[in-house]
């Protein structure tokens, strides 16, 4: 009986042995697995996220390549946009290991926006993409208080009126009208200038008003204009007038210009206001740095754009019209001039 018992304690013991260690054994195998796929886990994961930095650095590298050369494009590269009047452009990229795919939408001038935005992918489908967006201002000659500028402003007020000076606000003739002339010493006396329902607007300006309406100091601006000076004259989009311009008659001969290439014209203050030859014709902006105490013309005058004096104004007995450009083509809301720079919009840049 002892016998029987002691060998029924050792097989028991013999079992229960056996069952400890194959749930020794399943509980090694279950924990190898599972540092098994750990492992293969965070090498995906690692995999993935060299892939998304590697996409998101190529975004971001194909945004900066693109931005010095945004305001190169000509316009037949945009595209309309349907339902709005934005513009696109479009570009694809693909160098064997990342396909690229840039947009850039801008919207509409005066004040014009520019969306950049990047998508890459693996060239060969897999794994998700990166989408980098950025938000950009562009700048130009103007500032931005001048791109909303009307056809005449002042620093002073207009003597000598007659009946056949006229401005063209945008809208003119209507219950829209815009602003025909920014005032900006002060407000004038009754102004005998038709301004075709436009208003007439004292304005008050920080500091002086070169500084208020352009985004390079005259320096600067002489510079660019002497970089461009040995340029034919319909490529030349900055000049400043000498005295060796004028003709016999101590007047601005020369028309600039056309309604699809405005120009900048500055008159610095020692070649003073000589006034214009009969007949000229300038698409753009005139900017005169000193009062106009003689008469601006003693026949005729026109300027599309924006004329800007430095002091008072003597408009003279000729026939003198300003206009904004949206007078002579609708479709242009403002002044057109190459830009400068492209500033940040903080805070607009997204990835994912």
């Amino acid at each position: 009986m002892n016998c029987a018992t002691h060998c029924s304690l050792d097989r028991q013991r013999g079992m229960a042995t056996l069952l400890i260690a194959l749930v020794l054994m399943m509980a090694i195998t279950v924990i190898t697995l599972s540092v098994a796929r750990t492992g293969i886990n965070q090498a995906s994961i690692d995999n993935n996220q060299q892939w998304h930095d590697r996409l998101f650095v190529a975004a971001e590298s194909a945004i900066e390549r693109l931005l010095p050369v945004v305001s190169t494009f000509p316009e037949t590269a945009w595209s309309s946009l349907p339902g709005n009047e934005q513009e696109s452009w479009q570009q694809n990229e693909d160098d064997g290991r990342v396909s690229t795919e840039l947009q850039v939408t801008r919207s509409p001038l005066p004040r014009r926006f520019l969306t950049v935005q990047a998508l890459t992918r693996r060239s060969d489908g897999s794994g998700p993409g990166v989408q980098v967006t950025r938000r950009f201002r562009e700048l130009s000659i103007l500032s931005p208080l001048a791109e909303l500028a009307p056809p005449l402003i002042i620093q002073g007020c207009p003597t000598d009126t007659a009946a056949n000076q006229e401005v063209y606000p945008p809208n003119a003739d209507s219950d829209d009208a815009g602003t025909a002339i920014w005032l900006t010493a002060g407000d004038c006396p009754v102004i005998d200038i038709d301004t075709h329902q436009g208003a007439i607007q004292p304005i008050s300006l920080a500091g002086e008003l070169w500084d208020a309406l352009f985004t390079l100091d005259r320096e600067a601006y002489a510079e660019l204009a002497g970089q461009q000076q040995n340029l034919p004259d319909d490529q030349r989009r900055y000049w400043i007038a000498t005295t060796d311009d004028l003709d016999s008659q101590g007047r601005w001969p020369r028309s600039l210009g056309s309604i699809d290439q405005h120009k900048l014209l500055y008159f610095p203050p020692e070649v003073g206001c000589p006034g214009f030859a009969a007949g000229v014709r300038i698409y753009g902006v005139v900017f005169i740095d000193t009062p106009c105490i003689g008469p601006l013309t003693l026949t005729s005058l026109d300027i599309t754009g924006t004329l800007i004096i430095n002091g008072r104004v003597n408009p003279g007995s000729g026939r003198v019209q300003i206009a904004n450009i949206q007078i002579e083509d609708p479709r242009q809301a403002a002044l057109r001039f190459p830009a400068f720079r492209l500033i940040r919009v903080p805070g607009s840049w997204r990835d994912f």
